[in-house]
């Protein structure tokens, strides 16, 4: 979930992959806020989630941060 401040990513749910961006949580029942998916700028047009990788994105659907097993560059996207 993405606070209104734009910068804040909160969590929860499945973790075992480190797709939340929290260390050491394979599952996490109440809401958390996320440093590694968070942004000190607050800038995040978009928060993704699949499989086992989560992600923020600016408002050109660029890449901001990830956390989990992403594998966007094996696939050859740049863009969401």
């Amino acid at each position: 979930l993405l606070s209104s401040n734009r910068k804040d990513v909160i969590v929860f749910g499945k973790g075992g992959e480190n797709q939340l961006g929290l260390s050491s949580k394979p599952w996490v029942s109440s809401p958390a806020k996320s440093k590694v998916l968070s942004s000190a700028s607050g800038n995040i047009s978009a928060v993704c989630a699949f499989r086992n990788c989560s992600m923020t994105l600016d408002a050109d659907g660029q890449v901001m941060s990830k956390a989990g097993k992403c594998s966007l560059e094996l696939k050859g996207m740049t863009k969401a």
